[in-house]
This record gives structure tokens, sequence and C-alpha cells, in this order.
């Protein structure tokens, strides 16, 4: 199960992370409990139904297309004339990693949800301001963070923030996995239509 596929996505992730729990509020997501909820529901059923369109378009793409005489000669034609370099299954490849990719980030997030879902809801005690993520992150310092984070009433709401943090920047890589998923199938879609179209205008 890969969590993100490449150094680069790593990198924007672990750094939008960083960014968004020093930049937002305490409490932005901890008065949204029932929305981080309706979240984890809306996850669990989109990685049902993403696994279940991957296997459905797979094999019904290469029954209807990718297995017909006629689209593999259409192909060949077209490696021929050096209109196409790719190989016949390349696009039905993508389409079927790309969906692949989404299942695992729609799995990954579900399961970032269902941890967050684990956590008390508390506020922090601190003497600075409760909702301003950078004066906490500057007391850390001030007083110790380790000294300062030995006091349950602190750990849990920091612990909470970082990984609800976390959990939504996913999220956000999941919803961007869909979008490039959507794309390619589209693509790839346009491609077939485009054959069936020259098809039905050639002269009989």
């Amino acid at each position: 199960m890969t969590f993100l596929d490449t150094k680069n996505k790593h990198f924007v992730y672990w750094a939008l992370v960083c960014v968004c729990i020093v930049s937002t509020k305490f409490s932005t997501f901890s008065n949204l409990r029932l929305s981080l909820d309706s979240i984890f529901s809306g996850l669990l059923a989109l990685t049902g139904f993403v696994f279940t369109a991957r296997t459905f378009i797979t094999f019904k793409l290469n029954e209807v297309v990718y297995g017909s005489p006629e689209y593999r000669q259409y192909v060949e034609k077209l490696k021929k004339d050096g209109a196409y370099t790719k190989e016949l299954y390349d696009p039905l490849k993508q389409i079927d990693t790309s969906l692949g990719t989404a299942t695992y980030m729609c799995l990954w997030s579900t399961i970032m949800f269902v941890v967050v879902a684990f956590f008390p809801k508390t506020e922090a005690a601190l003497a600075v301001s409760k909702t301003i993520s950078v004066d906490y992150v500057l007391e850390l310092f001030r007083v110790g963070g380790f000294k300062l984070l030995s006091d349950a009433n602190v750990l849990k709401p920091t612990v909470f923030k970082v990984f609800t943090d976390a959990s939504m920047v996913y999220f956000g890589f999941c919803v961007y996995q869909l979008i490039i998923t959507a794309k390619a199938l589209h693509r790839n879609i346009s491609d077939i239509i485009s054959h069936w179209e020259e098809n039905y205008k050639k002269p009989s």
C-alpha cells in the first residue's frame, strides 16, 4: 500500500503539513468533529466505489475495446504511421495504476481519520493564546518542548492537531489523485470515441 508514490509528493506533503500546523488556529478542526466523522464515512464509501470502479473499468475496457480485433488493427495502423508511440495496453495500464493509487490513498486517508476519531476533544493548557498555533510553537521553544508536552492536557491536543492537520492535507492529496485519474480516463475514452467516429464516418 503506497502512502505517497514519489519523493516529490512526500516533500510537498510534509511541507504543507508543517505550514498547516503553524498557520492554522488550534480550534480549526477540534470544533468540526462531526464534519471529520462525516469525511471518514464519505471516504470509506469512496474507497469502496473506487475499488469497484477499478475492477469494472479495467475489465470492461479490455472486453469491449482492447480485446476488439478492429481496435487492435486501428492501433497497429497508427503505430505504422508513426501517430501512436505507445503499446496497445499502455493507456489501460495508466488508468489501472491511477485507480489503484487512488484506492490505496483513499484507504490510507480513511485509516487516518479513524485514528483522529479516537482523540478526545480537549483544549491546550497554555499561558499564551490557545488559538494561534504559531504562539503555541513559540511557547514550546520558550518553556521547553519536553517539559511542556509532559503535561497530558497539552500533549493530547497537540497530537490531535498535528494528526488532524496531516489527515486533512492527505485528504487533499486524495482529491488531487482522483482528479488525475479522471483526466487519464477522460483522455483514454476520448481516444476510443475518436476511433469509433472514424469508423462511423467511413463510407460503407
